[in-house]
């Protein structure tokens, strides 16, 4: 499996492949095998090996806007638990009373 919150670099780094930043898609890459933030693979033995960042991209099963697809699905989720102020208008990076309750649901729920 992936380290703790390397999969969120991984989304990231497929994702600026496909776009204008494709240096710092590059660096990403490079820094996610650099610190074994990838996921290894296993042998017949149960020892882990380490991948390359090509090794895991080659096997296909997260696309290059997998994250895109992600977030655009966020919108409308957060809509129903923290209405907009503004119907309608989705965005991630928040704003006022809805980032607020947002980021403080987990705070109230316990």
């Amino acid at each position: 499996l992936f380290p703790p919150g390397s999969q969120l670099y991984y989304l990231v780094s497929r994702f600026l492949t496909t776009g204008p930043c494709r240096r710092a898609a590059e660096v990403l890459a490079s820094e996610l095998e650099e610190y074994q933030l990838l996921p290894g693979r296993l042998d017949w033995q149960g020892n882990k090996h380490a991948r390359s960042y090509e090794d895991v991209v080659s096997v296909k099963h997260i696309a290059p806007d997998h994250l895109l697809k992600i977030c655009q699905q966020i919108g409308p989720l957060l809509d129903k638990e923290v209405p907009s102020c503004v119907p309608g208008v989705h965005s991630l990076l928040g704003s006022g009373k809805q980032l607020f309750n947002l980021l403080n649901m987990d705070n109230n729920a316990g």
